[in-house]
């Protein structure tokens, strides 16, 4: 039953997450046909500076939420609630201090238009500090269908919010536009809030009362993973502020535009898979928290080969398809030939970024924040000098040998310090890397049937939905000739080694 009820909840997150994300990327569509990639850059700006804010007013006690919630289960609500408590105080504080210095950023980094998205964008700080406790003890207490049905519900309301005022100032510039999308943005969180609340407050009493030491245990747990948002978004968003002088140093006149084209166009489409491999790991997190507090290592890399192993060969077909059909789906979804060769580019670095990534979360819900802080640290440096060496000397194209380093230095250093964090020896990784192999074989055949595809001249709609159904056959058939012939190989090698001592009996008679 158990197993049944982690498969439902898989099912249950990797399809709303697929949901949300299929939405956000269609809404995307629209906004890059509605402002266009300068008006998608403007947005990045924007976003960057409210995504920082928000990562350090919602990710550090949601995650401590999440631990202590399902290491203690009896008293979650009352952790929750006072969880809320102090997140809400720091979100407020944070949306007061976004709200008095957007003149200041508009004078500096940003643009004088970035002034009212900026100030539209406070209020929703707090509301999300707030939403992200409960959301953490909803996911603590393996109650998935509930963050779910809220998450559609803020995706659905913001979406048809930012549409229609946006129609009805269908004569408005790009950035009053921009505006009008990212006052929706607060509404949402707001929407979203409200149902949260709904659902915690319906939610059974507490069997215990919280325990009373309850403030310096999620201080422990969130200032390390704290630091590591301040350093990691810190640096992201320093990077995404100075891309634009950047580039204009290299010569280039359109620097928003090139920003629009990567971070607003082609990044949210490669991510737009992850969905699933975060569902299985979300799922996992709470029996994962559970073992490592027994020091259960054997049951806890079982439970990591359980979710590290799909989701590597999930990314590997997905980075087949994808650059296999790159200028098909661009030119669906934005119309724009210059979005597909950057694709192209890009997609073989999703197995790094997906795993990046997945590992990066299992470190911090397994208790190694420090080392996490310490990785990310090394990271982003690896990132600011890069950045600062690369892209006044190539540009745009700097910026993709920068994402491709950082992704492979990423993947091994979290990997490498995930293996050992769970007892495994030195050769663990090389192991693992050999055992990666096969899944890399079995997407060739699904490559080259997607690029055939794509130079057929096939309309691109028709195109990406042949090549998403032949492809995805041809890897899942490729991988179970693969299985099978393994399979036969240690059958093989079971009858040899069993007919050994035979043999060597009679060798002996004789």
């Amino acid at each position: 039953m158990d197993r049944v009820r982690k498969l439902r909840q898989v099912a249950v997150l990797s399809s709303s997450s697929f949901a949300l994300r299929l939405m956000g990327m269609l809404f995307r569509a629209y906004l890059g046909q509605r402002i266009g990639a300068a008006g998608l850059g403007l947005n990045q700006l924007v976003m960057s500076v409210y995504l920082f804010l928000s990562l350090l007013s919602t990710q550090a006690v949601a995650s401590a939420v999440l631990r202590l919630c399902a290491e203690t289960p009896a008293c979650a609500k009352g952790i929750a609630r006072r969880a809320a408590v102090v997140s809400g105080a720091f979100g407020l504080f944070l949306g007061g201090c976004l709200y008095l210095l957007a003149p200041l950023l508009c004078r500096g980094p940003l643009q004088a238009e970035a002034l009212l998205p900026l100030r539209l964008l406070a209020p929703a700080l707090p509301l999300t500090g707030v939403s992200s406790c409960l959301k953490g003890y909803f996911l603590g207490r393996a109650q998935s269908g509930r963050v779910t049905a809220c998450q559609l519900t803020e995706q659905l309301g913001r979406i048809a919010l930012a549409v229609f005022l946006m129609e009805r100032s269908s004569g408005g510039s790009v950035y009053e536009l921009c505006a009008l999308q990212l006052l929706a943005v607060t509404a949402g969180e707001l929407l979203s809030l409200l149902c949260y609340l709904f659902l915690f407050l319906r939610a059974p009493k507490d069997l215990s009362p919280a325990p009373p030491a309850l403030l310096p245990k999620l201080a422990r747990i969130s200032l390390p993973i704290l630091g590591s948002t301040l350093v990691r978004s810190g640096m992201q968003t320093l990077e995404t502020l100075l891309i634009p002088p950047l580039l204009r140093a290299s010569g280039s006149d359109t620097a928003l535009e090139d920003l629009g084209l990567l971070n607003g166009m082609v990044m949210p489409v490669l991510f737009f898979p992850a969905a699933i491999p975060s569902a299985i790991l979300t799922v996992q997190l709470p029996a994962a928290v559970r073992l490592t507090v027994r020091g259960r290592t054997g049951e806890l890399r079982a439970y990591l080969r359980r979710s590290l192993a799909p989701a590597f060969g999930f990314s590997v077909l997905c980075a087949a398809l994808f650059a296999g059909l790159s200028g098909p789906m661009m030119r669906l979804l934005y119309h724009n030939t210059e979005a597909g060769a950057l694709l192209l580019l890009l997609s073989p670095l999703m197995p790094f970024l997906y795993l990046d990534r997945l590992c990066d979360e299992l470190l911090l819900s397994l208790g190694r924040q420090r080392a996490a802080l310490w990785l990310e640290i090394g990271d982003s440096g690896l990132r600011l000098c890069l950045l600062l060496l690369l892209l006044p000397r190539f540009g745009l194209r700097g910026m993709l040998l920068l994402t491709a380093a950082s992704a492979c230095f990423g993947c091994f250093a979290r990997l490498r310090c995930l293996l050992s964090a769970c007892g495994c020896d030195r050769a663990a990784l090389p192991r693992l890397l050999l055992s990666a192999l096969p899944s890399l074989l079995c997407a060739l055949p699904a490559l080259l049937l997607c690029l055939a595809l794509s130079v057929s001249g096939l309309p691109p709609l028709v195109a990406c939905a042949c090549g998403f159904a032949l492809g995805t056959a041809a890897f899942l058939l490729a991988c179970s000739l693969q299985r099978l012939l393994a399979h036969g190989r240690r059958h093989a090698a079971k009858a040899e080694d069993k007919a050994s001592p035979a043999l060597a009996r009679r060798k002996a008679a004789v």
